[in-house]
């Protein structure tokens, strides 16, 4: 079902995934309004992805998981359109490893 068919009206949806944090929004009735993260009321969402083993989680609370697992991965916008030695001055920050393979960038 679209979103015409749930609310009658004509909306656009708009996503900023940046780097560190990630917006949406929501243009309807003529008005942008910013949705925020139904976890903690913010505008913005942590751009991070955990992978456990009972499914995925996002956002803060994947953050909250960073120093317990190396199955999360953030900052990956980092490694788009750049070289391994490009990225070199971020590999300590991840808990993820980068796998340089024929120049191209492989996380795992």
């Amino acid at each position: 079902m679209s979103l015409y068919e749930l609310t009658g009206k004509h909306v656009g949806v708009g996503f900023d995934l940046g780097t560190t944090n990630s917006v949406v929004g929501v243009f309807m009735d003529g008005k942008a309004t910013i949705l925020n993260s139904s976890q903690h009321s913010k505008s913005t969402t942590p751009s991070v992805v955990f992978f456990g083993k009972y499914g995925v989680v996002v956002g803060e609370e994947a953050l909250e998981k960073k120093r317990l697992s190396q199955n999360i991965i953030m900052e990956s916008k980092r490694l788009m359109g750049n070289s391994y030695l490009d990225i070199q001055k971020f590999l300590s920050n991840w808990n993820f490893t980068v796998l340089n393979e024929d120049s191209k960038l492989f996380f795992v």
